[in-house]
């Protein structure tokens, strides 16, 4: 069960958590949610977070700006059942979504989306991840677009550039009356493949090999000890990895240039985070779902908060869960919650 306060709240109080909270949303004044999900992107190769590589400048930027969180937590290390968790502020073992075969977030049980809609609050979802439709992960939204589109499956554009064609005309069309948007960016996602100049911006081109390129088939046989991957190999997928951080980051410097010109930046609340993050054989293991070790666990967690929002406290250092989120967006939206939802 999540805090019913929220990590906004939490902020909000450090470094005395019982001062503050009970203010809830009603602080913000009537701002807006925006909340960012990249996925597969582990908090470990960010420059807020220490990464040595210039991986995320514009991301930087925001958190230099707004509160991060040190030591943020996902409740799974997969999509369809970190989303869910995010939701409802449920555990994994409590929605079963991931869990069990096809089942999907309990009709009885609400989601966030849900919550926000029932009071009149616009609710839309940008979405790259196709694993994100259904299961009940787009209960509650007045809009769910996908980009996971033919185009983008030929690799005739990327996810995060579809995204450019929809964004800007919905907040220019949004710059009156509250919404919560949510922002699901496939990217750094596998295949670590991304557009020029981000496949060579950490190292020499060196094309992936027509097995590493089937990344599915190739992680599991290295995973599952039917071939060998070279220390060289390894690092080239690093340096992959990282540059479709780093096109995504750029991607988020759009979305908020994008904020900026409507004139919404400084009247919303930007969450943003990873649904999970990614191993790259640092315990042995490519990819994520199988392993909860500190990359696929430990995500970014940066909140920005509207003009003279901000609290005093730029880090935090205590653990947190995503499960914090479903509270959090709904205590600053104003949406009264039932105790024991959340």
């Amino acid at each position: 069960m999540g805090d019913p306060h929220g990590i906004v709240s939490e902020a909000a109080s450090a470094p005395s958590p019982g001062d503050v909270a009970a203010r809830g949303g009603a602080g913000l004044d009537g701002a807006n949610v925006l909340l960012v999900i990249l996925d597969a992107a582990g908090a470990g190769h960010f420059g807020c977070y220490g990464y040595p590589r210039r991986t995320t400048p514009e991301i930087d930027r925001i958190a230099a700006e707004g509160v991060v969180y040190d030591r943020a937590y996902t409740p799974s290390v997969f999509t369809r059942s970190s989303m869910a968790s995010i939701w409802t502020s449920q555990y994994p073992d409590q929605h079963r979504v991931g869990v069990d075969e096809d089942v999907g977030i309990a009709e009885d049980r609400p989601t966030v989306a849900e919550l926000v809609a029932g009071r009149g609050i616009h609710a839309v979802g940008f979405i790259g991840n196709p694993v994100a439709r259904g299961f009940g992960l787009d209960r509650g939204f007045a809009e769910f677009h996908s980009v996971y589109t033919q185009k983008v499956n030929l690799g005739l554009v990327t996810h995060a550039e579809a995204f450019r064609a929809i964004l800007p005309g919905f907040f220019q069309t949004h710059r009156s009356g509250r919404f919560f948007a949510y922002v699901h960016y496939l990217e750094p996602h596998f295949p670590y493949d991304p557009p020029p100049p981000f496949n060579t911006i950490f190292g020499p081109d060196a094309p992936l090999s027509a097995d590493q390129r089937r990344q599915n088939d190739w992680f599991s046989a290295v995973n599952d000890g039917r071939t060998t991957a070279t220390p060289a190999e390894i690092d080239h997928l690093r340096r992959l990895y990282d540059g479709s951080l780093a096109y995504v980051d750029r991607e988020v410097g759009f979305l908020r240039r994008t904020l900026e010109e409507a004139g919404l930046w400084e009247r919303t609340l930007v969450i943003l985070a990873a649904d999970h993050g990614e191993g790259l054989r640092e315990h042995g293991w490519i990819g994520h779902m199988k392993q909860v070790y500190e990359e696929a666990a430990h995500v970014p967690l940066i909140v920005h908060y509207p003009a003279g929002k901000r609290p005093a406290a730029s880090r935090i250092k205590e653990v947190v869960c995503l499960l914090d989120l479903a509270p959090t967006i709904a205590d600053a939206l104003d949406v009264p919650v039932v105790p024991g939802t959340f």
